[in-house]
């Protein structure tokens, strides 16, 4: 950096002290004068002239104030929005370097920082004045200097992809729900009887059908299976359980239809003993197994009388003849003693 040609009168010290010494006599002479004042101001008067001497014996520190150039940049200011997609001007990492180096000597060729300064500096506009206020000129495209210290600029890599979002999902209502066999019960001597319902908003068709009759005894057997008035088996089962499948009965949405079975020969005091029935149908796709039972207790088994034995007949006794009794003997009486004769004197 040039020092300054120019060198102005240096301060006198001669003069200086003297003046100082005349202006406190002159403060110390007047009688209402505190001494703090004129204390106050030759304290004030040796730092000046100690700061005076320093800036006359070292002229280190004026030497690195001292700048020819203009430091303000004679550019004019602006502020308007950069163009869209525009590249970053010119940016000399090196001339860090010189300012911490406190500037280059002209002799070593370097170009002054007058010159360096008047470059235009690249302005940062924010996102909102791009979108509002786009520039009309066009960018210069300037390389970056390569430096030997190269800077690590981290640098965002905006991600596109979207996180996965959990969406909770409600599960799915079966239809098989809405059927059911409301009752199941014996029907007088023969028959079985169950109504089944439909409270889904869709039709339901009968499928299979499976009946256990296990305490019926023979020779009874499984006459017909009907639907809402309508046969649909005929087998004449005689032996527990009876099957039938492939079948297509018709429950329409919201109807409540009755299934009955009959039985032939059945035991004269009627079916009892346990039943149990199982309906299979489908709705819109799915097969539903509906279930029931009942159950009559068997009959009580009769105990056989004993036979009555007739009562016996005692003979009375013959009356009319006396019976003889006997009479008892007599006892002898006694003979009489003989009394001895007396014996002679």
């Amino acid at each position: 950096m040039a020092t300054n040609t120019e060198r102005r009168t240096p301060f006198d010290l001669r003069t200086t002290i003297p003046l100082a010494k005349t202006t406190l006599l002159s403060l110390a002479r007047k009688p209402k004068r505190s001494w703090l004042i004129p204390f106050l101001t030759l304290i004030t008067g040796i730092t000046f002239a100690t700061m005076m001497l320093e800036l006359m014996f070292s002229p280190g520190p004026l030497s690195a104030l001292a700048f020819e150039g203009e430091l303000r940049s004679k550019l004019i200011a602006d502020y308007g929005a950069d163009p869209l997609g525009a590249k970053i001007h010119e940016l000399r990492l090196t001339i860090m370097d010189e300012v911490l180096g406190g500037g280059r000597d002209q002799s070593s060729g370097q170009v002054p920082a007058d010159p360096i300064l008047s470059d235009p500096v690249p302005t940062a506009t924010s996102a909102d004045q791009l979108e509002q206020t786009p520039t009309t000129e066009p960018p210069t495209a300037v390389a970056l200097t390569a430096t030997d210290t190269p800077m690590v600029v981290p640098t965002a890599t905006a991600n596109n992809t979207p996180f996965a979002t959990a969406v909770p999902t409600t599960p799915a209502v079966s239809l098989c729900s809405k059927l059911s066999i409301v009752s199941f019960s014996i029907d007088g001597d023969d028959k079985l009887r169950a109504e089944v319902r439909n409270q889904a908003s869709v039709k339901a068709f009968l499928t299979a059908t499976t009946v256990e009759w296990p305490q019926v005894p023979s020779p009874a057997y499984v006459d017909w299976f009907k639907f809402d008035g309508n046969q649909y088996y005929d087998g004449n089962d005689n032996s527990s359980p009876t099957s039938k499948t492939g079948t297509n009965r018709e429950l329409g949405a919201g109807k409540t239809r009755t299934w009955e079975a009959d039985w032939d020969d059945e035991p004269p005091e009627g079916l009892y003993g346990n039943f149990s029935v199982t309906l299979v149908l489908k709705i819109s796709g799915e097969f539903c197994t509906l279930s029931s039972s009942v159950f009559k207790d068997p009959p009580a088994t009769p105990v056989p009388s004993p036979t009555p034995v007739p009562p016996t007949e005692t003979a009375p006794a013959p009356t009319g003849t006396p019976v003889l009794t006997e009479t008892p003997a007599s006892t002898p009486t006694p003979s009489e003693t003989p009394t001895p004769a007396p014996t002679p004197t």
